[in-house]
């Protein structure tokens, strides 16, 4: 994979998957924006990750979301790689999970996917040079038969449909 002068933002980046997709990216070329809710955390991995700088961003509010891309793209000169990764577990049965942390998943998983995408998509059209969304999974319940993904996994899947014409015809050029 070559990403030099390529730009990225990787949401949930302070660790696990997150990490180590900023990781890859930057040894592949690319300036890094690592993105997380935890931004004590990110600041630590941007530390050893060259090329890289740290943003304490909530995927689920879209003011925090809005402001935080706008920041990166001025840091880094533009955005052209989205991986939106940032994502919660809450394993429970789900006889057991409050509509508030059903209510929280969701924000993350559905929301936030939404909002980054809005953003970056956004700035990606403005630009003319074409970018690239990627939107990660994650397993989000526990049933009494183990960990399954859960209601938020497959949804994201719907709101891309509408996004394809778009994404197409203005996003792709160069890529």
């Amino acid at each position: 994979m070559q990403l030099e002068g390529k730009t990225a933002i990787v949401t949930g980046a302070a660790s696990g998957i997150g990490a180590e997709i900023a990781r890859v990216f930057a040894a592949a070329g690319a300036r890094v924006c690592i993105a997380d809710i935890d931004a004590e955390a990110a600041a630590k991995t941007a530390s050893d990750i060259a090329n890289s700088i740290a943003l304490r961003m909530d995927v689920s509010d879209e003011g925090e979301v809005e402001r935080g891309v706008e920041q990166a793209a001025r840091a880094l000169g533009g955005i052209d790689i989205l991986v939106s990764n940032a994502g919660v577990q809450h394993l429970d049965t789900i006889a057991d999970v409050s509509f508030a942390d059903w209510k929280r998943v969701l924000a993350i998983h559905l929301d936030g996917g939404f909002l980054t995408t809005r953003a970056c998509l956004r700035r990606m059209i403005a630009r003319g040079r074409g970018g690239a969304a990627v939107r990660g999974r994650n397993a989000i319940a526990d049933t009494d038969r183990g960990t399954r993904p859960g209601a938020a996994s497959p949804a994201p899947r719907g709101p891309r449909r509408p996004l394809r014409p778009t994404w197409s015809s203005r996003t792709r050029p160069g890529w």
